[in-house]
């Protein structure tokens, strides 16, 4: 089935476009406010701080959970709160109650509904496209995200000249409202399959094998701490963008520069996640996220010396284009690696520990900026960014866990010989067989999720268990690649699991 055909995908990306809108309002006005309310740069990193904390909390127990669940009722509960958290700021402005101290709980109540939706969101996805679909379905909700959060800024910019910052909240309050009555209107439901019923096992068993699963997945492993470097500069910079107008580009006034400045951010975005799909099918992962993880240090060490409005402007950009290609290559492939009933434990479990640098850099970008000059302090914070570029380069060497995985097959195998269809393969599904390519030779593979365990044989005859081996058997694929039905593969002996 085409996307633009299922009509449960055609909603909820309209639910997430529009939700991305409002949030990309936010994106500026927050930052403003607070700024006019202390005029301190500390305390403006220090909020963007706070959002990223909920998620180093709560994300094992809140992927756990939406596991459990019924995933469209918690990802509608946090639309609806995160209205009315935005609705109560200009509700105490228009009271003249305003304060400091609720502009951080409303940030840090926002950010702690974000890690329950997004926790619902990850493994509801693959369970509206098929398997196969899932990169162009990721990317097309990430290029309309990235096309709101471009707009976003710049009309939260435009505003702001014509509202005070706390009534320009209410708009994203007005795309949550919107976004939890798209998501009410599908029917379809967002778990691939029903729960097997019984005794449940207590939910640390659930976060230990989400983290089991994540950690003996080398590629997942790898890209992970990779991503978590890049992510601690991104969080400094990102996180004092609004100080570095102010002092590097000496913007005295908030004006719609401020707005073009984030949007050009966001233009990258766009150009970088409509690209993530090509790139992922005809480059080897591994090599594609170490010379993206290269030129995202060229482009912050690029932004620290621009020398004009102009020059930051296309220095912004190009950071956030290979920044995003690296984020998004490596959810793709998490989602595209993780069986149905443990998306969201593995990919909240991911996100976790990639974002686990953006609260530090904000905090360390935050106190760089009140010691240091600002332009000296994002210099300092390319050297996170190198660490991870360096990481990933290292693993695409030898035998390592990037050095030969792509989603690639040799064209003389990509139409495979006539099989009896088998009845317990079904297309689309996670009982599917793949296609896989690790150096040169090709694999063929199937999805058990009854087993939590994928199965693989190759085209000649050795059988090797892909997921669960501790040590790899000949370097055993890890990579999906297209959906094909096919006869019924055995379980690997166990000798051959390593």
């Amino acid at each position: 089935m085409k996307l633009w055909r299922n009509p449960a995908f055609m909603v909820f990306w309209s639910a997430r476009t529009i939700s991305f809108t409002g949030t990309g309002i936010t994106m500026i006005v927050l930052p403003v406010l607070v700024f006019r309310l202390t005029g301190s740069p500390a305390w403006v990193a220090s909020v963007n701080a706070i959002e990223a904390i909920p998620y180093l909390a709560l994300g094992l127990l809140a992927g756990a959970v939406a596991d459990r669940l019924n995933r469209k009722k918690i990802m509608v509960t946090c639309d609806a709160t995160a209205a009315l958290l935005l609705a109560a700021v200009p509700a105490a402005a228009a009271l003249q109650l305003l304060v400091l101290a609720q502009v951080c709980i409303v940030a840090l109540g926002i950010a702690t509904i974000f890690v329950w939706f997004d926790a619902a969101n990850f493994g509801t996805l693959p369970t509206l496209v098929d398997r196969t679909q899932l990169p162009v379905a990721a990317s097309l909700i990430g290029s309309s995200g990235s096309v709101a959060l471009l707009l976003g800024p710049t009309l939260g910019a435009a505003l702001l000249t014509v509202m005070m910052a706390p009534y320009a909240l209410g708009f994203d309050a007005a795309s949550y409202v919107l976004s939890a009555l798209l998501l009410v209107s599908i029917r379809q439901p967002f778990r691939r399959r029903p729960r097997a019923q019984g005794r449940r096992e207590p939910i640390r068993t659930d976060i230990a094998e989400g983290l089991r699963f994540l950690w003996r997945q080398p590629v997942i492993r790898t890209m992970t701490v990779s991503v978590s470097c890049a992510c601690l500069s991104w969080g400094g910079a990102f996180g004092l963008l609004v100080v570095y107008a102010n002092r590097a580009l000496h913007m005295t006034r908030v004006d719609m520069r401020l707005g073009l400045l984030y949007s050009a951010g966001e233009l990258g975005g766009l150009i970088s996640v409509a690209a993530v799909p090509m790139l992922i099918r005809h480059l080897a992962i591994g090599r594609l996220t170490a010379v993206f993880l290269i030129a995202n240090t060229a482009g912050l060490a690029f932004l620290s010396i621009a020398p004009s409005f102009a020059w930051a402007v296309l220095a912004f950009f190009g950071y956030e284009l290979v920044y995003t290609v690296v984020t998004a290559t490596g959810v793709t492939v998490r989602q595209m690696l993780t069986p149905d009933h443990l998306q969201s434990r593995v990919n909240t479990a991911g996100r976790m520990i990639a974002w686990g640098g953006t609260p530090a850099g904000a905090l360390l970008g935050g106190l760089l900026a009140e010691l240091l000059p600002i332009r000296l302090a994002f210099g300092l914070l390319t050297i996170s960014v190198t660490i991870g570029a360096g990481l990933a380069g290292w693993s695409c060497l030898g035998s390592g866990p990037l050095s030969a995985v792509s989603l690639s097959a040799p064209a003389s195998l990509r139409s495979p010989p006539q099989a009896a269809p088998c009845s317990s393969l079904r297309p689309g599904s996670d009982d599917c067989a793949f296609f896989m390519n690790v150096r040169g030779r090709v694999y063929l593979g199937s999805a058990r999720p009854c087993c939590s365990t994928w199965f693989g044989r190759r085209i000649r005859p050795l059988t090797v268990c892909i997921r669960h081996a501790r040590r790899p058997v000949r370097r055993p694929p890890t990579v999906v690649v297209s959906g094909l039905s096919g006869p019924p593969l055995r379980p690997a002996r166990e000798e051959e699991r390593g």
